[in-house]
């Protein structure tokens, strides 16, 4: 937005100096008349450095790395910058025609808050951090939960804390960023959407898979009561 605010200011001034434009004048450079500018060489001149300018911005936009800069957001809880390297990172995607899925900076921000609360410690591994968030989006995805990240994460009586000082006083770890990252772009550990349930007691219909830390405990992976709710999931239905 600036530097197109630039171009049309700066080729208004000139074409004043050639005796008067159109406004059509302004919308690029391109459509100045050939002769005008011949007769004008500190015009050409001015474009061209424009022009220059213009091809450098559009290079460093290209090679911005928006969601590098959005996770480093999301660990500082710099939440406006989050946003607008997302927006960006969604309008780069779009023009660029990347392949490239487009993640939500707050979906970003409440997983990698829970994987922290619930998974942060230094020790515990990557998949034991992703299995934690793959739960939560098991749930957004699932008809027997609410359909977002934070309606999922601060659901009563579900996630523990995540409504108190303490779960927003925490800044999200590094690595779980990443965990949520690897999620919301389709990595998966679990790669089934039936389980549902991640706590230090046995729930629903039965254990997928039982971790043990010497310090945590024993956590629990566990599977939905209604198995049947999961099935077109597994077809890659949504709910």
């Amino acid at each position: 937005m600036k530097k197109t605010i630039r171009l049309s200011a700066l080729l208004l001034a000139l074409c004043a100096c050639l005796g008067g434009c159109t406004m059509a004048f302004a919308e690029r450079a391109d459509k100045l008349p050939a002769a005008a500018a011949e007769s004008q060489p500190e015009v050409t001149a001015a474009l061209e450095k424009l022009s220059a300018e213009e091809d450098g911005n559009d290079v460093e936009y290209a090679e911005t790395n928006y969601l590098e800069e959005m996770m480093e957001c999301c660990a500082a809880k710099d939440m406006e910058s989050g946003w607008t390297a997302c927006s960006l990172r969604n309008e780069k995607i779009d023009r660029l025609g990347l392949e490239e899925k487009k993640i939500g900076f707050d979906e970003l921000y409440e997983l990698s808050m829970v994987i922290t609360s619930e998974a942060g410690s230094a020790w515990l591994p990557m998949d034991w951090k992703m299995m934690v968030g793959e739960v939560v989006l098991n749930r957004v995805a699932s008809p027997e939960f609410p359909d977002t990240v934070y309606e999922v994460v601060h659901q009563a009586g579900q996630y523990y804390g995540a409504n108190g000082s303490r779960f927003q006083k925490l800044f999200p770890g590094e690595e779980c960023v990443e965990a949520a990252v690897r999620l919301l772009s389709g990595e998966r550990v679990i790669n089934d959407p039936s389980v549902v349930f991640q706590s230090n007691s046995k729930q629903g219909s039965g254990v997928y898979m039982t971790l043990y830390d010497e310090t945590l405990g024993y956590t629990y992976f566990c599977h939905s009561s209604h198995l049947e709710y999961y099935e077109p999931l597994k077809g890659g239905e949504d709910k």
